[in-house]
């Protein structure tokens, strides 16, 4: 399934929410979070969901508040 969650200005608080019910719920294998205000600390959040969870294959991310250290994180998971 594909969840679409764009510029609902969603932020880092909104990630418990978001990787219970798309990423463990649903296990959805495309979730777009684009254009939003997620951070390092939710796109943590999500990193740590993924170790877990396999299911989602394409993730799309653009015109977030994501640094170097988010991208990294994610990548590690």
């Amino acid at each position: 399934s594909s969840i679409c969650l764009d510029q609902l200005t969603l932020i880092d608080q909104d990630m418990n929410m978001i990787v219970q019910r798309a990423i463990v719920t649903k296990q959805c294998q495309l979730l777009s979070l684009q254009h939003n205000r997620i951070s390092f600390i939710g796109l943590s959040i999500l990193a740590e969901a993924l170790r877990e969870n396999q299911s989602l294959e394409t993730l799309y991310l653009n015109d977030n508040q994501i640094c170097d250290d988010g991208v990294r994180c994610l990548a590690e998971s």
